[in-house]
């Protein structure tokens, strides 16, 4: 990967799709203007770069190179595989989850990252409903009736990922590079999903 901005500049545009006239025009200048700055010929000001990073869903580190992280993961959080990441733990479990929303952000922009975060956030949502019955959040903080507030989720959670499932175009070669924290959750939950319900489903 191309770590200067005029690399990781012209990927972007050729990852969504875009030809150089049509991000230009998004981007609120020249084609001109938007070659040079692809091709390293002329630099542009940070008012350009932060216009880049919104238009694109991705950090301005990013762009700049300092970080190989799109959405701004680090250190912990960051997407190269660490021998921990054969534990299921806490911190694997953020990782795979980083690790997903930024790969939907790098297959499918930021409109496939918003929705993955906002699965996450239904999620965190249902768990809450179930401190919040057993007293442990306080229940003034809620709008919603803890069953329905749990049935919606599940509903607003599938449709979510309905729309997920429908990107397309994404390069199956690079569906095989998983990174490690992504497998030890799959195999946590698949081995937890047949320990404790073997009797009622086979798979």
């Amino acid at each position: 990967m191309n770590k200067s901005f005029s690399g990781r500049l012209s990927e972007l545009r050729k990852e969504r799709g875009l030809s150089q006239k049509e991000a230009a025009v998004q981007l609120g200048v020249s084609q001109a203007l938007l070659s040079h700055y692809e091709k390293g010929i002329r630099e542009c000001g940070l008012d350009f770069v932060v216009k880049v990073s919104e238009f694109y869903g991705v950090t301005c580190d990013y762009l700049l190179g300092r970080s190989d992280s799109r959405m701004g993961f680090n250190g912990e959080l960051g997407s190269n595989d660490i021998p921990e990441d054969d534990i299921m733990d806490f911190h694997t479990l953020i990782r795979a989850a980083s690790n997903v929303i930024e790969a939907a952000n790098r297959d499918g922009g930021k409109e496939y990252s918003d929705i993955v975060g906002r699965i996450y956030v239904l999620i965190v949502y249902r768990l809450l409903l179930s401190c919040r019955d057993c007293g442990r959040v306080p229940d003034k903080l809620f709008t919603i009736p803890s069953e329905p507030g749990k049935y919606a989720t599940s509903i607003m959670s599938y449709k979510l990922e309905s729309l997920f499932s429908s990107l397309k175009g994404i390069d199956k070669d690079k569906s095989e590079d998983v990174p490690k924290s992504v497998e030890t959750v799959i195999n946590f939950a698949e081995t937890y999903i047949r320990d404790n319900i073997k009797d009622v489903i086979s798979f």
